[in-house]
């Protein structure tokens, strides 16, 4: 940790790499997020569960998901025209920010 006011942010992907940082930090007498404040990027099952409390990242995969295959469709009825969607991703904010 640096000599700065404030927790020291880390932000991981997926969710799932972050949990085991999160039992590391409680177990060597590190805060969170009072020291170190950590965002995963999936917003998995897990990082929702009361024991983790793992602020994380939506991306929104089912529209992601679906937006793809209606591009794809559109390649496949022949349609050429540009087009780059845009998915607004969230943060869900929880226990370790």
């Amino acid at each position: 940790m640096n000599d700065r006011v404030g927790a020291e942010p880390l932000d991981m992907a997926p969710d799932l790499d972050a949990a085991p940082l999160i039992n590391a930090a409680r177990t060597s007498a590190i805060r969170v997020p009072e020291d170190l404040a950590i965002i995963g990027y999936d917003n998995s099952p897990m990082a929702a569960m009361p024991l983790v409390g793992l602020t994380s990242v939506d991306q929104n995969q089912m529209l992601l998901g679906r937006t793809a295959v209606e591009v794809l469709l559109g390649r496949i009825d022949g349609r050429r025209e540009a087009r780059h969607p845009l998915i607004e991703p969230r943060v869900e904010l929880r226990g370790t920010t």
